[in-house]
C-alpha cells in the first residue's frame, strides 16, 4: 500500500446526538447492521448502495432504514468536509456513528477534486491524506469512490497502491467477464429513477449473478424531476427520496439472501476474488 500522509491540522471530534425523524428513534442506538461473511457466498447476485459525497440526509434519511432492513452499504466521504463548516454535509461524529453501525467508510478524495487533472503528487495527497483524516477517526478504509467518477489509466496506477478497490459508474453491472476491482462498474440513481427502475436492475443482476453496485447522493424528501435551470447536468438531477431507498431494500429483502447478497463495496470485493483468477 502506498505512502500515508499525516493531517497538517489537529481536529476535535465532537459528537452530535440526532434523531431521526422518520422512525422516532436516536440514531446512535439503532441495531448494527451484520456484517456479510464468505460462507453467506454460493454465487448469487449481489447488491451493494454506494453513497458519494457525505451528505448530511444520509444521517437522518438513509442510516436509519440500513439499520431496520439490515442493509449493508458504503458511505465515500471526502475528508476535507468532514471537520468544515457546510451544514449539508456529515461531520466526524456522524461518519464515527455510520462506521460504529456497520456501515462501511470510503475514500471519496480529501477535497472532491477531479483527479485526472491532477500531477501525480497531487492524486497522491488526495488520497494519502482522505484516507489519514478517515483512519485519526479509527475507522480502516480499504476502497475508494472517485470524485466525479473521474478516472483514467494514470489514476488507477496511482490509486491502486492505496485501496483494495475503487469504484466508478459506468452504468453497467460487476461480472467475471468485465471484473477489475480498481475499476468496480455502478448504476447511478438519477431523481427521476422510480423503485420500479431500480427493481429492473437487480431483475437483471440475479439473471446474470451479477453485481450490482447502486451509486446514489442526495436523498430529500421531494426531489425535482431533472434540473431546475432545464440544465443536462446539476447536483440535484442525482438526488432520490427515502421512500425510493426503502422500496429498494424491501425488494432487496424480499428476493432472500441466497438469491441476491447484499454487501458493501469491500464485502463484494472478498466475495468475487474468483472472478480475478
Amino acid at each position: 500500500m502506498g505512502e500515508r500522509y499525516a493531517p497538517s491540522t489537529t481536529y476535535t471530534l465532537t459528537m452530535v446526538f440526532t434523531t431521526a425523524d422518520a422512525l422516532h428513534v436516536n440514531i446512535e442506538f439503532l441495531p448494527r447492521v451484520p456484517a456479510v461473511t464468505k460462507e453467506q457466498y454460493n454465487g448469487q447476485a449481489l447488491v451493494t448502495f454506494s453513497y458519494d459525497d457525505g451528505y448530511m440526509n444520509w444521517y437522518s434519511k438513509a442510516l436509519p432504514y440500513h439499520s431496520k432492513y439490515a442493509m449493508p452499504g458504503t458511505f465515500n466521504i471526502n475528508g476535507s468536509r468532514i471537520y468544515g463548516d457546510d451544514p449539508h454535509f456529515m461531520k466526524a461524529s456522524h461518519v464515527w456513528v455510520a462506521d460504529s453501525l456497520g456501515i462501511e467508510i470510503g475514500a471519496h478524495t480529501q477535497d472532491h477534486k477531479a483527479l485526472t487533472t491532477l500531477t501525480d503528487e497531487d492524486i497522491i495527497y488526495q488520497v494519502a491524506t482522505n484516507i489519514a483524516v478517515l483512519e485519526d477517526l479509527g475507522i480502516p478504509v480499504h476502497t475508494l469512490a472517485a470524485s466525479y467518477s473521474d478516472y483514467d489509466e494514470r489514476v488507477y496506477s496511482i490509486v491502486s497502491d492505496y485501496f483494495e478497490g475503487v469504484r466508478v459508474y459506468d452504468g453497467v453491472t460487476n461480472q467475471a467477464h468485465n471484473y477489475d476491482r480498481y475499476w468496480l462498474k455502478a448504476k447511478a440513481v438519477k431523481n427521476y429513477t422510480t423503485v420500479e427502475d431500480i427493481q429492473g436492475w437487480i431483475d437483471e443482476a440475479i439473471q446474470e449473478r451479477s453485481w450490482l453496485i447502486i451509486m446514489l447522493h442526495n436523498v430529500v424528501d421531494d426531489p425535482i424531476e431533472g434540473c431546475a435551470n432545464g440544465a443536462d447536468e446539476c447536483d440535484e438531477l442525482y438526488d432520490t427520496s427515502p421512500q425510493v431507498l426503502e422500496g429498494v431494500m424491501q425488494y432487496i429483502n424480499a428476493q432472500g439472501k441466497d438469491t441476491l447478497l447484499p454487501v458493501n463495496t469491500y464485502e463484494g470485493i472478498q466475495l468475487v476474488e474468483a472472478w480475478e483468477q
